[in-house]
């Protein structure tokens, strides 16, 4: 049977490809719970804040990874479990709290794209 979808972007094939090990190098960093959406989407969030000097409060996680409120919560509890995260209060107003990346986060999010520049070449060639 012919493929009825034949790509001729070669660049587009090869992303995704790199997507898919991308993936897979998370997967075995994190394990399947960590590395699902959400969870990924909060530590790149918190990884990029970081990296440029931003606080992040807990009620802009929602609309900046595109999850419920409920969803991000429960998310940052297994987070703050596992030691990557932390939680503070904002002590001039005590209805807003911040997230952030502990030290373990960090370096485990460093360690992520150090092993995926060292598995593919960005962009995929």
């Amino acid at each position: 049977m012919e493929n009825p979808h034949p790509s001729r972007d070669l660049v587009s094939v090869r992303l995704s490809t790199w997507c898919l090990m991308a993936h897979k190098v998370r997967r075995d960093m994190l394990g399947d719970e960590l590395s699902s959406e959400p969870c990924w989407y909060i530590l790149l969030d918190l990884y990029r804040s970081a990296a440029l000097g931003w606080r992040v409060q807990i009620t802009s996680l929602s609309p900046a990874i595109g999850a419920p409120h409920s969803t991000v919560r429960r998310w940052l509890s297994l987070l703050i479990g596992e030691g990557l995260i932390i939680r503070s209060d904002d002590p001039g107003d005590r209805r807003r709290s911040y997230v952030g990346l502990t030290p373990k986060g960090f370096i485990l999010l460093e360690e992520y794209f150090r092993e995926l520049r060292a598995q593919a070449k960005w962009p995929p060639s």
